[in-house]
Parts: C-alpha cells; structure tokens; sequence
C-alpha cells in the first residue's frame, strides 16, 4: 500500500463552498484509485510458489537464464541470480534416461557465454520438481525484471515480447486443464449411471452401451 502522507484540508467539509467540495472530493477520489492501482500492481509483481502443485501439473514460467552445463540451467524469475536456481533438462537416471525433464518452450533472448549476455527463456516444468519442498519455484503473476539491474531497451522489448508468449501459453494450459476436468467428471458421471442401468442416446451411438 502507497506510504504517501495524507494532505489534510485547510478548513472543514462544511464550510467550503460547492466547487471546493467537489474538488475536495475529486481529489480524494484520485488518491482512492491510484492506491488501489497500486496495490493491484504490487500484487500481480509478487512471486508466488508452486509449492502446492500437484506432481503430474505442468508449470509454464519465464525465467532469466544466468548459465547453462551440459544438463542444466540456472535461471531466476526475474533476473536476480541471488534467487536463482538450477533446473535439470534431462533425466540422468532410470528408465527414463534422455528424456527432457524442464522443455524449453521458447528463446527470446538467447544466452552467450562470451560476451556474457542473459538469456530469457519460456519453460514448462513438471508439479514434482516446481513444488519441491527444499526449494519450491516462484513466479510472479505478471513477470517484471528485477530494478536492481539496468536493462537496456532491446533487453526489454524482448522481455515483453516472452510476456506476452507467457500469457497465451498459461491460457491455453489453463484451457487444456479445464477441458481434462470437464471430461473426467462426465467419464466418472457416466460410469455411474451406467453401474446403475442408465445410459444415454450417446452411450448407445458410440457404442458404449447397448441396448
């Protein structure tokens, strides 16, 4: 919430006259709306832990890369390396040896080691490895860059540019996730009325029940 002090009115509500009161009152109105802008901003620039998902859920997040091995990346939510962490790409053990753990979805600004340039990165991580009890990720509901860097303006035009790939990504899991939902609770209903002797026209249609 704004730390900005309050300007007191020289003389009571009830002695000003009309035009001074609705200008008292618009003023006040002003200060209501940026307070409140404010505390919506300050909200959707929090990061938050993935710490509660479940382990099959997958995460998509913008990370700033700081380095890369062989098999790993360490990458921060907002170019802060002092909150950064690193992220395997690929299973190393087990069955399933090869297969990509964290996908990189997509590469905006690619990560050089030499000049040393920062990499921003769009990236799908499983529930199990986001919501680790030692280490859980975050992201911030609006990603934003950390003020503690100074950005040039190429590095932040591609920046909004990963934004804006976030977004739609995170919207179309959302849908994804929505319609898995629908599905599994028309499949249990389904069951259910089947288990009981009912069945649909569509049952009979695709063949799932007869008559």
């Amino acid at each position: 919430m704004t730390t900005e002090t309050y300007q007191r009115p020289t003389k009571s509500i009830r002695d000003m006259t009309t035009d001074e009161r609705a200008e008292h009152y618009d003023r006040c109105e002003k200060e209501i709306r940026k307070i409140m802008i404010d505390d919506t901003r300050s909200e959707m620039q929090r990061p938050i832990s993935f710490r509660l998902c479940a382990h099959w859920q997958k995460v998509v997040m913008t990370v700033v890369q700081h380095d890369a091995g062989p098999n790993t990346i360490t990458a921060s939510h907002n170019g802060d390396v002092q909150g950064a962490w690193r992220l395997p790409l690929r299973y190393t053990k087990s069955s399933k040896i090869g297969q990509p753990i964290v996908r990189v979805l997509e590469t905006i600004e690619p990560f050089q080691k030499a000049p040393p340039e920062l990499g921003f990165l769009l990236i799908e991580v499983p529930g199990w490895l986001a919501g680790d009890e030692k280490r859980p990720l975050c992201q911030a509901r609006s990603p934003v860059l950390s003020t503690a860097i100074e950005w040039t303006d190429a590095q932040r035009a591609a920046w909004e540019r990963l934004r804006d790939a976030f977004f739609s990504h995170r919207d179309t899991a959302e849908r994804t996730r929505r319609k898995s939902y629908r599905q599994s609770r028309y499949d249990a209903e389904r069951a259910a009325r089947n288990a009981a002797g009912y069945f649909t026209i569509s049952d009979i249609a695709f063949g799932r029940s007869k008559l």
